[in-house]
């Protein structure tokens, strides 16, 4: 046997394990967060279980800590809506300043690529990272 088929063969193990891992993974994440992204109260009761289950708190305790955990969820999660805004609020700053240097052309062209980004801050926040709007 050749050496090259050697080497061939090894670099083909290798690529096959590196995109079964990377699919596997998305696979993982996907199910993992997409769950916590339709109902929010999923997490926060996650959390609760991981909570109780590790630390082996009492029924008094467990009803400190959700009250404990609620507030700070409501409070990321208006963090969350104040960040979204303040982002919204930049990139319209931007698009303006822009637009002030195009063409009516380039201008349309600008206003679709306004609309996709106000699509895409709309989504509501989760805890994996959202692909950016295609062009």
């Amino acid at each position: 046997m050749k050496k090259w088929k050697l080497y061939v063969g090894l670099v083909l193990i290798f690529i096959l394990g590196v995109v079964a891992g990377s699919l596997g993974d998305r696979f993982v994440h996907k199910q993992r967060f997409d769950r916590f992204r339709k109902d929010p109260g999923a997490r926060k009761t996650l959390f609760l279980e991981r909570l109780t289950k590790k630390l082996d708190l009492t029924k008094e305790q467990k009803k400190v800590f959700e009250q404990i955990v609620t507030r700070i969820d409501e409070r990321m999660q208006g963090h969350l809506k104040q960040k979204r805004s303040e982002m919204k609020a930049i990139m319209d700053e931007g698009f303006s300043q822009m637009s002030k240097q195009l063409t009516p052309e380039q201008q349309k062209k600008l206003d679709k690529m306004r609309k996709k980004a106000r699509r895409f801050l709309r989504r509501p926040p989760g805890p994996s990272h959202p692909k950016p709007p295609r062009d």
